[in-house]
This record gives structure tokens, sequence and C-alpha cells, in this order.
């Protein structure tokens, strides 16, 4: 789906973790010698290029087959999340804003669009699938906006860098212990992240003010 540079950002971390993709592929390369690795404090723009034509036989079916896929999520994305939002902006000029309803009293108003369309049980499907979308967005920045400050300083500071990873079965006793190690900046940036979000709630009559 559409999304911004933050959440590129994220998913970008996320499919490195996983080795998938031609970050899979690069970290084969670097292994085995047949490329250069790149170093973020003595690196250049020309040491990320690889040639395709230097690539093996299954290392370029594998990155042909990964855009393809990428390609298609991409293309079929925007189109479904162009429909939904026009659904949603008809909605919204044809029910909310001919309404009087101001407040947390706006999510009964849109429920009622399907409770009244469809029927009263579509009220429990409704805030079935607020409670989805709203936890997985959370659940998904509290994992990502970690591992991004916990890349920026990975690429910004050596000692960072020297012990990069946040897998648990990866991790050797020096990176836990180490404050600075990339695996504890990620556990206590989602740990200032959980305090702050609940000083935020708790503390502000309106935290929509923040935005």
């Amino acid at each position: 789906m559409p999304t911004g540079i933050d959440v590129s950002l994220q998913a970008s971390e996320w499919g490195q973790a996983k080795r998938v993709g031609m970050g899979k592929v690069r970290e084969i390369l670097e292994k085995n010698g047949s490329i250069k690795a790149f170093d973020p404090f003595d690196g250049k723009r020309d040491d990320l290029r690889i040639s395709v034509s230097e690539l093996p036989a299954n290392a370029r079916e594998y990155a042909t087959r990964w855009f393809k896929v990428s390609l298609w999520d991409f293309r079929v994305g925007h189109i479904i999340s162009f429909i939904m939002a026009a659904i949603f902006l008809l909605l919204a000029a044809v029910w909310l804003y001919p309404s009087a309803v101001e407040g947390q009293a706006v999510i009964g108003e849109i429920a009622k669009i399907f409770t009244e369309s469809v029927g009263s049980w579509m009220m429990t499907v409704f805030l079935l699938g607020a409670f989805a979308a709203t936890f997985s967005t959370m659940f998904n920045y509290f994992d990502g906006w970690p591992r991004i400050v916990g890349a920026c300083c990975r690429n910004l500071f050596k000692p960072t860098a020297r012990m990069q990873g946040i897998a648990k079965d990866e991790l050797s006793d020096e990176q836990r212990r180490a404050w600075y190690s990339e695996y504890n900046i990620y556990r206590a940036t989602m740990m200032f992240s959980l305090v702050a979000s609940v000083a935020v709630i708790a503390g502000l009559p309106k935290p929509v003010w923040l935005v």
C-alpha cells in the first residue's frame, strides 16, 4: 500500500532483518568476495552498485522474480488504495459533512454508515476492524521506529557499527552488555516510545494537538 518515507525505511530494515530480496543477494555476494562490502564511514555511491551481468544465474533469477512480485504489489496496492480513498471521501462528503456531530461522537457516526445500511451486527465487525487497524499500526511503529533509530546510530557511530544486529540468536555477550550496541539502542528506544506515549495520553487533554 502507498505509505510515507518513514514506513519505507522501516520496511527496508525489516527486509534486511529477514534476509530477503536484494539485501539477501548482496549479503551473500559480500561474504564470498564477489563484491566489496559497503563501509558507511568510508564508502562511495559507486560501491553500492552491482552489475547484473556479473551476478550468478540463480541470483539473477531470484532478483528478477523478486522485482516482479514487488511491482505487482506496488501496482495493485495503489489501485486498491485509490478505490478505498475515493469511497471514504464520498462517504465523508455525503454522510459526515452534513452532520453536526463533533469530537468522539464522530466514531459512532461513522459506525452508523454500516449499521444502518447493513445491520446492527455490523457494529461488532466495525469495532473489531477499528481495533485491528489501530493495534497493527501501533505494533508496527513500536518495532519499526526503534529499528530506524538503531540503524541511524549504526551508520553514524563506529562503536555501534562494530556491534550491529538485534537478532537475539546472533548476539554476543558484549553486544548485550554495551549500552551503545544496536540491540540496546533498539530496546531503549522502544521503552522510550512506550513511556512517552503513555505520558502524552495521560497528560494531555487532547493528544491530537501534537499532530
